[in-house]
C-alpha cells in the first residue's frame, strides 16, 4: 500500500555547500557555516573536482549573505544524502510500521483506542517527512490524506463530531528547495574566490584569500594563464599596500593622540580628527573599512582627552579645598596612630592593655568622633568616602576598646575574637582612608588603557 519508488533528486555530495551573496554570487565551502553574532564563519574551497586544493578559513559580514538561500541549500544537500543513503529504508520502514497500526485498527474492538490509533498513525506519517529533511513530503501527505475520511467514521462511531479533526498539518512540503549545483571547476572555483573578495571587510582574510588563489594557480594546469596569476598578484599588491599605509597612518595619529592625551590636549586631539577627515578626501591606498576603524579609534582617544581635561580641571579647582582637608583632619589619623599599641594588643588578644589605658583610650577616640562632622569636607566623591572611612575606624576602634573591657571581667574568648576583629577592620579602615587621600591630593592621570 504505501511502497513506491523514490522520487527525487539524487544525491551528489561532491558537490559540496555553499555560500550564497546577496549579489548572486557564490563560492564552495567545506561543510556547513556557522553564523557568530552579525558574521558569518565557513571554510572555504578552492580547486577543482574533487578534493579541494586551498581551504581558507573565512568571515563574511551577515549584511552581504543571502542567509536564506544558503541556509535553503543546506537543507537540499542534506535531503540529498538522507535520500541517497537512508531515506528509502527509513520511509518503508515508517511505512510498515503505519500499515501495521492499520490492520491492529480492525482488530480492535475499543472504539475510542481504534480512533487514537488512526489519529497517532497519521501524525507519525506527517511528521516524520518534517523531521527528515522533507523527504518524499507530498507523497506522505498525499497518502495521510487517506485516514480523514476513516478517522471522521471513527469519530462519528466514538460519538465525537467527525468535523472536530485534531489533526497534525505538516509544512514539509513549503519549505524551500534549492536545486543542487553541480561541484565547482578549477577556474569557476578561483573566480568564485576572486569575486568574494570584495565582500569582505577584513583585510587578514582577503589577504589569505588571494594567497590561497595564487598557491591553487601555483599547482594547477592553470599556473599557464600567466594574465590570470598577474591579476591576482596585482590585488594582493594592492591589499599589502593598503596595509602598510594604514599601519604607517595609524601609529602616527594614534601616537599623537595618546600625547594629547597624557596632556589633556583636546585642541590638538581634535586637530588629529581633522588631520584623518582630510586624509579620506585624499586618493590613496587607504581603504575604506581601514579608514573606518581608525576614525573610531581615534574617536575614543579624543573622547578619553574630553573627559581627561575635564578632570584636570576639576582638580585645579579642588585642589587647595582638597588641601585644607587633609591638614584639618590630619588630627584624627595621628590620633588614630597613636591608638596603634592598643589596637595591635587587643587584636593579638595577648592580654594587654589594662583598664586604664582602655579608659585613655575610649576618651581619645570619643574626642576624635566629636571633632570628624566639625571638618569641612569637600563636594568630592572621594574624599566624602574618606570621611565615611574614618567615621566607620572610630566607631570599630571604640567597639574594639568595649569588647577588651568585657573580656576582662568575664574573661570570654568569644568576646575576644569579636574585639580581635573589631581592632583589624578599625586598622585596615584607616590604613584605605590614608590610601585614598593621599592619592586624591595629586593631580589625575589617565585611565589605564586609554593611552
Amino acid at each position: 500500500m504505501f511502497a513506491g519508488a523514490v522520487r527525487g533528486q539524487a544525491a551528489d555530495t561532491a558537490a559540496g555547500f555553499r555560500i550564497f551573496l546577496k549579489d548572486g554570487k557564490n563560492v564552495s565551502c567545506v561543510g556547513e557555516y556557522a553564523l557568530v553574532g552579525d558574521r558569518i564563519v565557513f571554510t572555504m574551497a578552492i580547486g577543482g573536482i574533487g578534493a579541494p586544493a586551498q581551504t581558507p578559513f573565512m568571515s563574511l559580514p551577515v549584511s552581504v549573505v543571502d542567509l536564506p538561500r544558503t541556509a535553503a541549500y543546506v537543507a537540499s544537500v542534506r535531503r540529498a544524502y538522507y535520500a541517497a543513503t537512508r531515506g528509502e529504508a527509513d520511509f518503508q520502514a515508517i511505512s510498515t510500521d503505519v500499515s501495521l497500526t492499520l490492520e491492529l485498527i480492525k482488530t480492535t474492538e475499543d472504539r475510542k483506542q481504534r480512533l487514537d490509533m488512526a489519529i497517532d498513525a497519521r501524525r507519525r506519517l506527517l511528521t516524520w517527512s518534517h523531521d527528515n529533511y522533507g523527504y518524499r513530503a507530498v507523497e506522505v501527505r498525499d497518502l495521510a490524506a487517506q485516514f480523514d475520511s476513516v478517522i471522521a467514521s471513527l469519530r462519528t462511531q466514538a460519538g465525537e463530531s467527525a468535523a472536530s479533526l485534531d489533526l497534525v498539518s505538516s509544512d514539509a512540503g513549503d519549505v524551500r528547495v534549492e536545486p543542487l549545483l553541480p561541484p565547482m571547476g578549477l577556474r569557476e572555483s578561483i573566480e568564485a574566490a576572486l569575486s568574494l573578495a570584495p565582500a569582505s571587510d577584513h583585510a587578514a582574510d582577503r589577504e589569505t584569500l588571494l594567497r590561497s588563489v595564487l598557491a591553487v594557480l601555483d599547482d594547477s594546469a592553470l599556473k599557464a594563464d600567466p594574465a590570470l596569476r598577474l591579476d591576482v598578484m596585482h590585488r594582493l599588491d594592492d591589499e599589502l599596500e593598503a596595509d602598510r599605509e594604514y599601519a604607517e597612518v595609524s601609529t602616527d595619529l594614534l601616537h599623537r593622540a595618546d600625547a594629547a592625551l597624557e596632556k589633556g590636549d583636546v585642541q590638538a586631539a581634535d586637530s588629529l580628527a581633522e588631520s584623518l577627515t582630510a586624509r579620506e578626501r585624499t586618493p590613496g591606498a587607504l581603504r575604506a573599512s581601514d579608514l573606518r576603524m581608525l576614525a573610531d579609534d581615534l574617536a575614543a582617544k579624543i573622547e578619553a582627552t574630553r573627559a581627561y581635561r575635564l578632570a584636570l580641571d576639576h582638580y585645579a579647582l579642588m585642589r587647595p579645598k582638597l588641601l585644607q582637608y587633609e591638614r584639618d583632619v590630619r588630627g584624627v589619623m595621628a590620633g588614630l596612630d597613636g591608638l596603634k599599641p592598643i589596637l595591635d594588643s587587643i587584636r593579638e588578644m595577648s592580654g594587654a592593655p589594662g583598664y586604664h589605658y582602655l579608659d585613655l583610650a575610649d576618651a581619645r577616640l570619643a574626642r576624635l568622633q566629636a571633632e570628624l562632622p566639625r571638618i569641612a569636607v569637600p563636594d568630592d566623591l572621594i574624599v566624602r568616602q574618606v570621611q565615611s572611612t574614618l567615621a566607620s575606624a572610630l566607631a570599630m576602634a571604640r567597639e574594639a576598646c568595649a569588647r577588651h573591657r568585657r573580656v576582662l571581667v568575664a574573661d570570654n574568648v568569644e568576646v575576644a575574637r569579636e574585639g580581635s576583629a573589631a581592632a583589624t577592620a578599625a586598622q585596615m579602615l584607616v590604613a584605605q582612608a590614608r590610601v585614598d587621600l593621599i592619592a586624591r591630593l595629586y593631580p589625575p592621570h589617565p585611565t589605564p588603557g586609554q593611552s
